[in-house]
């Protein structure tokens, strides 16, 4: 499957649906969750202030960011969010997490990795939605009747606790440079197999000294793993760490070689990597979906997209990527509208 992001294509959608409680009257035995915080404010005199923790920079995600949290606080009266965006991705989140919780001034919701699940779960106080639903909920039909059994299992921690509510789901995919391989001879139908990637790279390295390759460096190994995953390895088996069988040394041998050995992949970090690649200097790059919107809106080439490649003789494999939103608010009025904020996202269409 090929994906065309020319500059000039409609932005992309992203639904997500949502059961939208129906509220009678604010004196009703029975509320819903918005009218709770509305109500209880308004009685108060005073708009409920949250504070909300991301890793979405400008080039990820960052935009959407900003218009949804706007959109929220322009639709609710009584509470206001802040957004605040933390470096370094997920690791970096925690970081500032740990450090906010031995202050005491934690933020009330926060966007977790599916990598730090069970360190999250483990080391802070949290308000899990199955609670939040049980206590804020009239009906109490929302996490069953948004996500499937599956998504869910995402958010569980090792124990099959739900820790927090499915966020988003990403996956590595190849972006190349169409006008520098048609230029210089290169099929795009070749980027199927990860030696076909490395004998391009090899191509345009000779031909016009740029990178032919660069993969995606964060504070993780997410993007290489599906170098091992497709070629026919794995990442841990029965619990325990597997990626250092023939398989996996094989496949991190063949990439090291790309660096080391015929210079034809570039070892950078993640935000020089894509601009790199943004700025043509690069003519394949491997990295998440979520920087499509970046991308297509950055280059001044043509650029396509391909899924994730595979070995000869194995079939293309990659690791699940994405995040979780949890509640650390450790009030019950703030945590009522964190839980109404966080329902608000799932409801929402991300236009960016």
């Amino acid at each position: 499957m090929i994906l065309i992001l020319r500059r000039e294509d409609k932005r992309m959608k992203m639904k997500k649906s949502v059961l939208i409680v129906a509220i009678a009257s604010v004196s009703a035995v029975t509320i819903g969750y918005s009218a709770v915080i509305n109500a209880h404010a308004s009685n108060n005199k005073k708009v409920v202030k949250i504070s909300y923790w991301h890793v979405n920079a400008q080039t990820q995600g960052g935009a959407s960011v900003d218009t949804l949290v706007k959109d929220f606080n322009k639709t609710h009266k009584y509470i206001k969010v802040t957004a605040k965006y933390n470096p370094n991705m997920y690791q970096g989140l925690m970081q500032n997490l740990q450090s906010a919780q031995a202050s005491g001034k934690v933020p009330d919701i926060v966007q977790v990795g599916w990598a730090y699940t069970n360190y999250f779960a483990d080391n802070f106080k949290y308000l899990t939605p199955t609670s939040a639903q049980k206590k804020f909920d009239a009906k109490k039909t929302f996490i069953n009747t948004t996500f499937s059994k599956h998504t869910l299992s995402f958010a569980k921690d090792s124990k099959g606790n739900l820790v927090g509510l499915p966020y988003s789901l990403s996956t590595p995919i190849l972006y190349y440079n169409k006008t520098m391989l048609n230029k210089y001879g290169v099929d795009p139908k070749s980027l199927t197999t990860w030696e076909g990637v490395s004998a391009a790279a090899k191509k345009i390295k000779s031909a016009s000294g740029n990178y032919g390759l660069y993969i995606q460096e964060p504070g993780d190994t997410w993007a290489q793993q599906s170098l091992i995953l497709s070629n026919g390895g794995k990442v841990e088996k029965n619990g325990k760490a597997s990626f250092a069988s023939k398989a996996g040394i094989k496949a991190y041998q063949f990439y090291q070689d790309m660096v080391n050995k015929d210079k034809t992949a570039l070892h950078t970090p993640w935000a020089q990597g894509v601009d790199d690649f943004v700025n043509g200097k690069v003519a394949i790059a491997y990295t998440t979906v979520a920087q499509a919107s970046h991308i297509k809106q950055s280059v001044n080439f043509d650029v396509a997209a391909t899924v994730a490649p595979h070995f000869e003789g194995h079939k293309s494999v990659v690791p699940v990527g994405g995040s979780m939103l949890a509640i650390t608010a450790q009030s019950s009025v703030q945590q009522k509208a964190a839980w109404t904020f966080e329902k608000y996202m799932y409801k929402v269409d991300c236009k960016n």
